[in-house]
């Protein structure tokens, strides 16, 4: 075989040395507020044109849309009871809840109180 082979390369070139550094950049996970910023932009512009294409593509003319939206905000802000009815709802839920850790709470501590007698006169 003649230098010139290709095929025979490997047995011309030295051997190499162990690479003393890593090559390439090292990978961190550090978020960059100004890509986080972006990221929600880009997110409430992409809402806007898919509105925006929902719109046009929608089966109804424009001034129909527009009512039909306008017909649901109305009924929407109507229904402040609902949301009322939503609030006592939970408030009521909550109300009980608290009761029923104070229940546990007490029925713990007795419970405590009756060990130790217990292991008084032990």
């Amino acid at each position: 075989m003649t230098m010139d082979d290709p095929m025979d390369d490997d047995a011309t070139q030295p051997p190499r040395s162990p690479r003393k550094k890593p090559v390439g950049s090292p990978y961190r996970r550090v978020v960059d507020p100004h890509s986080a910023g972006l990221l929600g932009v880009g997110v409430i512009i992409g809402v806007a044109i898919g509105a925006g294409v929902a719109m046009l593509f929608a089966p109804q003319s424009g001034e129909a849309t527009r009512d039909m939206l306008r017909r649901r905000i109305r009924r929407v802000r109507g229904n402040t009871h609902v949301w009322k009815r939503l609030g006592k709802e939970l408030k009521r839920a909550g109300s009980l809840k608290r009761k029923e850790i104070e229940l546990a709470r007490k029925k713990a501590e007795l419970e405590r109180e009756r060990r130790n007698a217990e292991a008084g006169k032990v």
